[in-house]
């Protein structure tokens, strides 16, 4: 047996963690382990293709990770909605060296995750629990000339279509009106029903893309609403956590934020930063651990197939530039 390229244990110790999560055998879970962990160690030699570009500007930018704009994915239990979202971020850290991703999907390398931290992807995924949290990793990644994405996971226990109009649901209304100030990408909402997404969401102008995780033909797939057509989903190489939990906190009264910013984009992030810590001090958002992002340089993206959806049943082509 080869070691594993990312030091001695570390394959071990992370085929346990998946194991114990997925209730999976060894050998299945130790092939698993090896094929992320050998996606890791080739990251950051990677080259994009220009076809590979293509495919990132057109989905990854245009439409699951726009800038200023959330989109909202929705699928029933178990349809692979998580997948989705660990496979969108599997796709930014091959295609977009300059982003960091900020999200609370739980992977094996969190410190309650079972796995070892030396298997995490080179510093890029930071794990997020508040909307304070993410507001200053924001500032952390623009100070430094990176570009932040947002992918929130289980969002029916932060904000549903039932309390958008409590005061965390017009907090989280007012940042996503003010979002493309602080340049973040997305974010990306997760949802479990189509009627927990907040009307404002399914029907207003501030949204870029409506999205929904179905099976058919045994294959996950992903279908984008405002096009006529499916787009087969993988199962993405990042050891989320299947069965992981990390909840999602609206922590800040944005309203009151609002208020202490205005002037330039740096001016703003400043601004922003020195409320955080004052809140902080005052015992109102709590004390959590910051990220420091890092820019290793990533690459390359796996071909998505593609079809129409009136053909689905009798053709399918993969797609590669």
């Amino acid at each position: 047996m080869t070691e594993s390229p990312a030091g001695p244990g570390v394959a071990e110790a992370l085929a346990q963690a998946i194991s114990a999560d997925r209730q999976t055998g060894p050998e299945a879970a130790r092939a698993l382990a090896e094929k992320y962990l050998l996606w890791r160690a080739t990251l950051p030699d990677r080259k994009v293709q220009s076809w590979e570009d293509r495919k990132a500007r057109r989905y990854i930018e245009g439409a699951w990770l726009w800038e200023g704009r959330p989109s909202v994915v929705f699928a029933g239990q178990g349809r692979g909605k998580s997948n989705f979202a660990a496979w969108v971020i599997e796709k930014v850290l091959e295609t977009r060296p300059e982003w960091d991703v900020y999200t609370n999907l739980p992977f094996t390398w969190d410190p309650d995750g079972g796995g070892p931290p030396e298997s995490e992807p080179w510093g890029r995924i930071h794990p997020v629990r508040s909307l304070s949290e993410v507001l200053r990793g924001a500032v952390q990644s623009v100070r430094i000339g990176r570009k932040p994405a947002l992918v929130i996971d289980e969002m029916d226990q932060a904000v549903t279509s039932h309390d958008w109009m409590s005061g965390d649901g017009r907090s989280w209304q007012r940042l996503l009106n003010i979002e493309r100030h602080l340049r973040l990408r997305g974010p990306l909402l997760v949802y479990h029903a189509y009627r927990h997404v907040p009307v404002v969401l399914r029907e207003g102008t501030m949204l870029k893309s409506m999205l929904q995780v179905i099976i058919k033909d045994g294959h996950r797939w992903i279908v984008r609403r405002e096009e006529e057509g499916f787009l087969q989903i993988p199962p993405t190489v990042l050891p989320y956590l299947a069965y992981g939990l990390r909840g999602f906190d609206v922590d800040l009264d944005v309203q009151d934020l609002e208020r202490h910013l205005s002037g330039s984009s740096e001016a703003v992030g400043q601004q922003l930063i020195a409320y955080l810590d004052q809140k902080e001090s005052m015992g109102a958002v709590p004390e959590l651990p910051r990220s420091d992002p890092s820019r290793p340089a990533v690459c390359d993206v796996c071909g998505v197939r593609f079809t129409r959806r009136d053909n689905l049943t009798r053709h399918r082509r993969s797609v590669h530039g």
